[in-house]
C-alpha cells in the first residue's frame, strides 16, 4: 500500500516545486569587520563590528531562488598606526629657525558608519542546505570619527642632531617643547559609496506550512565605488606658533585631525572585509487557491 504524504509535505509541494512562491524575510545579522590596508602600510587594522537589520521579497522556483531587500546597519571599524613624527618649519622665541616636531606616539582611530543598505542576491537549496550570492549596494547615512593620540613636542636646530625635548629634569615647556600628553578629537567626514558582494551558506528550518527560518554564515568583501579627495591627516593651522604666546592648552584645543581613510595615508579608500552570521525569518505570502493565507 503507498505511502500517503503529510499535509505539510503536500502543502509544501503544491507551492515550492511546481509553481512559482513568494516570501516576505525579515533577517538580522552581525559580523567581525576589518578594513585592509596594504601590506607594507604604518596602519594595523583592528577588528570591528557590523549589525544589521533588513527586510527582504524572495521568489522560489523548484530548488532555485532570488530576491532583493531594504535595510540598515551600523558598522565601527578601528585602526592604529605605528609611531610617527610630523616635522614643521618654525622659529623659536629668540627668533632662530628650528625643525618643531610632533612626535606620536600612539595614535587610535575608531569609526562608524550607518548605512542604508540594497541587497540582491540568488541562490539554491540542496534539501534543507542552501547557498547564496548576492551584492550589496552601500550607502552612508552618517560617518564620524573619534581620535586618540599620545604626543610630545620637541625641536631640532640646524647646528645640532640632539633634539630639545622636556625631560622629568629638564622642563623647555616654556619654549613650546610640552612632555607626552593624551588628545583627543571627534568630527563628521565624507563615507564612500561601496559595492559589496556577498557569498553565504546555510541551513533552513521549516517551522510552519508559512513560516520558515534560515540560520547562515556570510563572507562580504566591501568595494569603494566613489573617491575622496586625499588630505593631510593632521592639521596644525589654528594652533597659535607665535612662540611668545603658544601654550600646551592652546595646542590641546586647537590640533584636529583628518578621517584616516581620507588623508594621504591611503592611496585610496580601503575595502572592508566581513565575515558574520545572519537569521532570517521568511513569511510565504504565495496565494493558494482555497486555502486561508492566515499565519498559523
Amino acid at each position: 500500500m503507498a505511502l500517503l504524504a503529510s499535509p505539510l509535505k503536500a502543502e509544501l509541494v503544491a507551492t515550492s516545486d511546481n509553481r512559482l512562491t513568494h516570501y516576505l524575510g525579515l533577517s538580522l545579522s552581525g559580523a567581525e569587520v576589518n578594513r585592509i590596508a596594504a601590506w607594507d602600510s604604518p596602519i594595523s587594522n583592528k577588528a570591528g563590528w557590523d549589525v544589521a537589520f533588513a527586510a527582504t521579497y524572495e521568489m522560489r522556483y523548484h530548488t532555485w531562488f532570488w530576491g532583493l531587500g531594504l535595510g540598515l546597519s551600523l558598522q565601527q571599524v578601528n585602526d592604529e598606526l605605528d609611531p610617527f613624527t610630523d616635522a614643521l618649519p618654525r622659529v623659536d622665541i629668540d627668533g632662530a629657525k628650528l625643525s618643531y616636531q610632533y612626535v606620536y606616539t600612539a595614535y587610535q582611530e575608531k569609526t562608524q558608519t550607518f548605512n542604508l543598505s540594497v541587497p540582491v542576491y540568488f541562490g539554491k537549496y540542496f534539501n534543507r542546505v542552501y547557498t547564496l550570492l548576492g551584492i550589496r549596494f552601500d550607502i552612508p547615512l552618517n560617518a564620524q570619527y573619534d581620535v586618540t593620540a599620545s604626543i610630545y613636542t620637541q625641536g631640532v636646530y640646524p647646528w645640532s642632531i640632539t633634539p630639545v625635548v622636556t625631560t622629568p629634569n629638564n622642563d623647555f615647556s616654556s619654549l613650546g617643547f610640552y612632555p607626552e600628553q593624551k588628545y583627543q578629537y571627534a568630527n563628521q567626514y565624507e563615507e564612500t559609496l561601496r559595492l559589496t558582494p556577498f557569498f553565504e551558506v546555510g541551513y533552513e528550518f521549516l517551522r510552519s506550512k508559512r513560516v520558515n527560518m534560515r540560520v547562515g554564515a556570510y563572507l562580504a568583501y566591501a568595494i569603494p565605488v566613489s573617491t575622496v579627495d586625499r588630505v593631510t591627516l593632521a592639521d596644525y593651522s589654528a594652533i597659535n606658533t607665535n612662540p611668545r604666546k603658544q601654550n600646551v592648552e592652546n595646542m590641546q584645543q586647537n590640533i584636529r585631525w583628518n578621517a584616516l581613510t581620507a588623508s594621504d595615508y591611503y592611496e585610496n579608500a580601503p575595502g572592508k572585509l566581513e565575515a558574520g552570521v545572519k537569521l532570517s525569518v521568511l513569511f510565504n505570502v504565495t496565494a493558494i487557491p482555497g486555502k486561508c493565507m492566515c499565519l498559523p
